[in-house]
């Protein structure tokens, strides 16, 4: 679960002394976030039993290692189709010898669809990583999709 992508996350001794960072202003960054959002990550800490300062780096990860990419294509009939890839290319975990990623078969158990419902009706729905904090995509049928994905270009730390 959870605990377990953290104590491969905070294997590393960068990310362990950028935690040390971050507790030290946990709650100021959690000031600065929505009030939804923060009271969110404290929660997944308290359950998990680990720091704030851990949540908000897992919730990071992917801004750090991410390499997800989308396709959207139309039919011939106009349906829209939106699919992607969900992965962490930069991790430090890949098997070279089989070319895979270690990592994908400790980030199956911890991922799941959510329906977003109002008054007993779908909004929109979403593949999500327990422990993450909004979404990484998101489709509302008939209307829109979404999806957040890696872009290397000269822009790449403008945002963050």
């Amino acid at each position: 679960g959870i605990a377990k992508m953290l104590g491969l996350f905070f294997k590393s001794k960068v990310i362990q002394d950028l935690a040390a960072i971050i507790e030290v202003d946990s709650k100021i960054i959690l000031d600065r976030m929505p009030k939804d959002y923060a009271k969110e990550i404290e929660s997944i800490a308290a359950i998990v039993n680990v720091t704030v300062s851990e949540i908000i780096i897992y919730n990071m990860a992917y801004e750090v290692f991410g390499l997800c990419t989308s396709i959207v294509a139309q039919d011939t009939n106009g349906h829209v189709y939106h699919g992607r890839n969900l992965d962490f290319g930069l991790w430090p975990a890949i098997n070279w010898t089989d070319f895979q990623w270690d990592l994908t078969d400790d980030l199956r158990p911890i991922l799941f669809k959510a329906n977003f419902t109002q008054n007993g009706e779908v909004l929109y729905r979403s593949v999500v990583f327990a422990g993450y904090v909004g979404l990484l995509t998101g489709v509302r049928e008939k209307a829109m999709t979404i999806s957040i994905d890696s872009r290397f270009d000269d822009n790449y730390d403008k945002y963050l």
